[in-house]
């Protein structure tokens, strides 16, 4: 978020009032530029407009800390489901990689036939196995 400068938000505070109120015209003002209302110039360092900046300034040091913190805890957490999830660590807890040998992922029974050779990948290895006797579990 950008702040505004004081004679942008004086500009942007009477905007409301038309063009017309505050001589926008070029050379209104003797040549300067500036913008005027009722004959008097809005200078750069109006007291209302600095007020505001400064309540702004104070409440986004307050603000971006804690979007800061949020944000960091967000990806603490995001980082936490994503090692949960890695391979190696489901092996570590005791899961088993089973596949046909050549790559393929085993999850049912029906993949199986008696003497097929299969790979076991474990968290701190690999087995071949040979399939001898199948029993499928009742749903």
């Amino acid at each position: 978020m950008s702040r505004l400068g004081p004679v942008a938000l004086a500009a942007l505070l009477l905007a409301p009032l038309g063009a017309a109120a505050f001589g926008q015209a070029a050379g209104s003002d003797g040549g300067g530029g500036r913008l005027a209302v009722d004959g008097h110039t809005v200078r750069g360092h109006c007291s209302v407009c600095h007020s505001y900046e400064l309540v702004e300034a104070q409440r986004l040091d307050r603000a971006l800390p804690q979007q800061a913190q949020r944000s960091a805890q967000r990806l603490e957490g995001l980082a936490a489901r994503l090692q949960a999830l890695d391979p190696r660590q489901v092996l570590a807890r005791g899961y088993t990689w089973l596949d046909d040998g050549q790559g393929r992922a085993l999850g049912s029974v029906d993949q199986l036939h008696e003497g097929q050779d299969l790979r076991a990948v474990l968290a701190d290895g690999e087995a071949d196995l040979r399939v001898g006797r199948i029993a499928r579990r009742e749903r």
